[in-house]
């Protein structure tokens, strides 16, 4: 799927996901589209590269009942 982008010079063209995403980290586009409108890069809201936003002990490991007691 391509994607349009704006250069930081004012140039327009499509990029795919993976050029998307090397223009963002290199500062090298002002905006590209969404389904949903135009994002300005670091103005509006983007995911990260992380896939846990939350960082947390995972409780099911911790159980009341000692491993090997399972009835």
């Amino acid at each position: 799927m391509m994607i349009p982008v704006v250069f930081n010079d004012g140039r327009e063209r499509n990029a795919t996901r993976d050029e998307l995403q090397y223009l963002i980290v290199t500062k090298q586009i002002m905006s590209f589209k969404r389904t949903a409108g135009w994002v300005i890069v670091g103005r509006d809201k983007m995911r990260t590269k992380s896939k846990s936003r939350h960082v947390k002990k995972d409780r099911r490991k911790h159980t009341i009942y000692p491993q090997g007691y399972w009835y």
